[in-house]
């Protein structure tokens, strides 16, 4: 009796014809819609929080590149500021925007300089919670990209299920 050779693997639909793409899209989908969900949630609720005034104990313009991409400055900054007689510390809710140029960033760092006194606003039913100015908004860029990163992924994902599909009906 001649040996038998082995089948190949026709590989299965869930890691082999597309679903490791599937996995990176649902990860990427998710992620992208909670900080989407995040920033709707906190500009929805920014109208009703409390100002008391903070003290800037930390302001620092940071150069971030992209590898062979652009350059783009970060600015970070820490207040503490007191409610109902206790401290409290943190970073700025909202993320502040990333600047294209080193002079835009030190612009808008110089809004909060380090040391400096500031109007800060808290959420009085959890004063952790606080952003350094009421002017949140959605952000046209989360959006999009929240969207365009799931239909990306959604079209990529079917792209390769369909190709697994077409192999499948092509070797019999």
């Amino acid at each position: 009796m001649p040996p038998q050779t082995p089948a190949k693997p026709s590989g299965c639909i869930v890691f082999g014809g597309g679903g490791f793409l599937a996995l990176i899209a649902v990860f990427v989908v998710v992620f992208s819609a909670r900080e989407t969900f995040v920033r709707w949630q906190l500009s929805r609720d920014v109208s009703g929080f409390s100002a008391t005034t903070g003290e800037v104990t930390h302001s620092q313009v940071r150069r971030r590149s992209g590898g062979d991409g652009p350059t783009h400055w970060d600015v970070s900054s820490s207040v503490t500021y007191v409610v109902d007689g206790e401290e409290y510390s943190g970073n700025d809710h909202q993320a502040p925007p990333s600047f294209h140029s080193e002079a835009e960033a030190y612009a808008w760092q110089a809004r909060y300089p380090q040391g400096g006194t500031i109007e800060v606003f808290y959420d009085p039913a959890e004063p952790t919670r606080m952003v350094l100015s009421r002017d949140v908004s959605l952000g046209t860029w989360e959006l999009i990209s929240s969207v365009g990163y799931g239909v990306f992924f959604i079209a990529l994902f079917v792209t390769a299920v369909g190709l697994y599909v077409r192999r499948r009906r092509a070797a019999g």
